[in-house]
């Protein structure tokens, strides 16, 4: 799991310049005070209705927003010992750049990709599921729901960052095109690891 923090104009950055300025989770405090570092700009909107739905096999998935605020804390705090505030939840999901989506079995979250669509790049912030239905291969389909529905924007750029000790989500993003660009060295805490940032160009598979 890992934190972001967007300087206020976006339009200022290039993709050069990396289109995320990534924050490890010591830099917010436990308030979670948002007034000098935002967790998202509002600088590009992704025109995907948030009502679209998305049937695959028993599940539904769907864009998710502010609204399921609530859902994502719980399924956050389950799924994850250094966890966000609501706060800084709500920030993530109530914004122009929110590009998350859920998965629901019988109406229930079970399972949910975070992240944000940033000028032509999309960042993968966290990736969980339920304990009870993990293995069946919900995050893989969430993943490539992101990375469809991000193409039907011409966006084809996608960047994540996971713990080298985390084999199973490197399995999974590898299943779905990623590929290891580098070593964040002492990225994560708690414990303290290196994190693997992955990138994925669809134009190149």
């Amino acid at each position: 799991m890992f934190e972001v923090a967007f300087a206020t104009n976006f339009l200022a950055l290039t993709t050069s310049d990396f289109f995320i300025v990534i924050m490890d989770r010591k830099a917010i405090n436990a308030d979670d005070n948002l007034s000098s570092a935002h967790c998202f700009s509002d600088d590009v909107s992704p025109n995907i209705p948030s009502n679209r739905v998305i049937d695959i096999s028993l599940s539904t998935i769907k864009k998710i927003n502010a609204e399921y605020l609530e859902e994502i804390s719980t399924l956050e705090q389950i799924s994850f010992p250094n966890r966000w505030s609501k706060n800084t939840l709500h920030s993530a999901l109530d914004n122009q750049n929110n590009f998350s989506f859920g998965l629901f079995i019988e109406d229930k979250l079970v399972s949910v990709v975070l992240a944000a669509l940033i000028l032509d790049e999309v960042n993968i912030i966290n990736v969980m599921t339920s304990p009870e239905f993990k293995q069946r291969g919900y995050a893989k389909k969430l993943l490539q729901t992101v990375i469809a529905e991000a193409r039907t924007l011409n966006v084809n750029s996608f960047f994540l960052e996971v713990r080298q000790s985390n084999l199973p989500a490197l399995r999974t993003y590898k299943s779905v095109g990623f590929k290891e660009l580098s070593i964040r060295k002492d990225y994560y805490q708690s414990p303290l690891e290196d994190a693997i940032v992955m990138s994925l160009h669809t134009t190149e598979r």
